[in-house]
């Protein structure tokens, strides 16, 4: 696996009430990509033995994700791994996620679980 750094640069969007992380990705050669991930809380309703209420789960949006093919893999791991730390259990792609890495290439990928 590539050896890839990570910098992340946190912000507050609050007309979507989200914390907006924007993630670079640097290797030995230089910048390798970015990736802006949309962080929130989802609120389900469940079902309890004494009444209803609401679940708050954290989830994530990838908003971008443009990485060289080589670092993909490692960079992906990085940002789950710090995503999971946060207690972000779920990370999801946008509706249209077709995410185009700095060579050109495209790629497109479905909901992946944070490990």
């Amino acid at each position: 696996m590539a050896e890839v750094n990570m910098k992340i640069r946190p912000s507050f969007q609050e007309e979507e009430c989200a914390i907006v992380f924007s993630f670079s990705f640097n290797s030995a050669s230089g910048q390798v990509g970015v990736a802006v991930v949309y962080t929130c809380e989802e609120k389900k309703p469940m079902e309890l033995t004494f009444g209803d209420s609401l679940c708050r789960e954290k989830i994530a949006f990838v908003k971008e994700f443009e990485i060289t093919e080589e670092y993909r893999d490692a960079s992906m791991k990085k940002m789950t791994h710090f995503l999971n730390i946060l207690g972000i259990k779920k990370c999801i792609p946008t509706t249209r996620c077709v995410s185009k890495f700095v060579d050109g290439a495209e790629y497109s990928f479905e909901p992946f679980p944070v490990i």
